[in-house]
């Protein structure tokens, strides 16, 4: 069976309903093909191709053990400071509000740090600052356990401390 189309300059054309029916069916067929090739959870795993890493896998579990263990000193210097505070009062001789001063520039700082963090990873690179930023904090731990107790020194380390810990 066809249909005789007639288009706007007054040609006609002859459109057979078998053929444009048969493309239709071809095409949906090589789609359904394509579908079933590409679809993920039909595709047996030696398919897959394995992910790719410019690092030898000890090197990638030395990696994963440094990134994780300088994640765990944010949390741990701030809150082995807190009941020590009691203790600093006596050996600064001071009054607990400064002693509790120390603790709000730290969580200022703390909240601040990030914002220029960032920006120097953009210039520098991640590793980079990631470097000197861990180093920079175990200095600072470092020299709080090494220096007589001053109150300048104490503020001052504990901002060098929450600076580099949250780069």
């Amino acid at each position: 069976m066809s249909d005789t189309k007639e288009s706007q300059n007054g040609v006609s054309t002859s459109v057979d309903d078998k053929s444009s029916h048969s493309s239709d069916s071809k095409f949906s067929k090589e789609l359904q093909d394509t579908i079933k090739t590409k679809d993920v959870e039909s595709a047996s795993p030696s398919h897959q191709t394995p992910a790719y890493s410019a690092f030898p896998p000890k090197r990638q579990l030395l990696i994963v053990f440094i990134a994780t263990a300088a994640g765990f000193f944010s949390p741990v210097s701030g809150a082995v400071y807190l009941p020590s505070l009691k203790l600093f009062e006596s050996i600064f001789k001071t009054t607990p509000a400064v002693i509790n001063a120390s603790v709000s520039v730290y969580w200022a700082v703390f909240g601040v740090a990030p914002l220029f963090g960032a920006p120097a990873s953009d210039f520098g690179g991640r590793k980079s600052v990631y470097i000197w930023s861990l180093a920079i904090f175990l200095i600072a731990n470092a020299l709080l356990a090494a220096l007589p107790p001053t109150l300048g020194g104490l503020f001052s380390l504990r901002v060098f401390q929450v600076c580099f810990e949250e780069s």
